[in-house]
């Protein structure tokens, strides 16, 4: 099974472009594609605008976010190792 973001650079598309021809909002597609974003957390709205530029079904739809390996530590999905003491030390300055 593809991952939604090998469907994408199949078609030749940014994530910026799919974002703009489904009429989904800005970094969603990025979300989705990291595992920001749990895909059952996805309305079924916005599944099908994107399912419909890729020219896949919402079965192939939610089973290529499926299979898309998270790129984030569970629990926050947004702090990378370092980050936290890198932010503080900004802070303080």
């Amino acid at each position: 099974m593809l991952t939604l973001q090998e469907l994408r650079k199949k078609r030749n598309l940014t994530a910026k472009e799919l974002e703009e021809r489904a009429g989904v909002g800005t970094l969603f597609v990025s979300h989705l594609e990291t595992g920001i974003t749990d895909v059952d957390n996805v309305r079924l709205g916005s599944a099908h605008k994107v399912a419909v530029v890729l020219g896949i079904s919402l079965d192939e739809f939610y089973a290529s976010a499926k299979a898309t390996e998270p790129n984030h530590k569970v629990g926050n999905p947004l702090m990378i190792k370092g980050q936290k003491q890198a932010w503080r030390q900004r802070k303080n300055d």
